[in-house]
This record gives structure tokens, sequence and C-alpha cells, in this order.
């Protein structure tokens, strides 16, 4: 499943996404989306689908 957060069009991931490495980042600030707000959309997704499925177990 697909979503978009932030502009940013991602997978919703099933794990909670992994911190990127400080090396991973340039520091540029030129780059859009940066590793770093792509790693902040995911985690959005991931944590919006976690509520989500445990609001869904809760009314079950």
């Amino acid at each position: 499943m697909f979503t978009t957060i932030n502009g940013i069009r991602l997978r919703i991931p099933t794990e909670e996404p992994v911190a990127p490495e400080s090396s991973d980042c340039c520091g540029s600030g030129s780059c859009c989306p940066c590793v770093w707000d792509y790693y902040r959309a995911e985690q959005k997704a991931w944590l919006a689908q976690k509520e989500q499925k445990q609001e869904q177990e809760s009314n079950q």
C-alpha cells in the first residue's frame, strides 16, 4: 500500500523504519527529499498504520 506524506510518495513500511546514518546525509540542504525527510515520512506512515491496526483490534 502506498501513501503520500509531506509530498513524498512511499510504500507504507511493515516494520518500524530505521533512522539513516549520519553519513547517509550529505548535509548540503539541497537534496529534495533529504534522507531525513524520507525517514520522517516513513515514520509517520508506519505510526499511523500501527495506530489503525491497534484501533481495529480493540474494536473486535
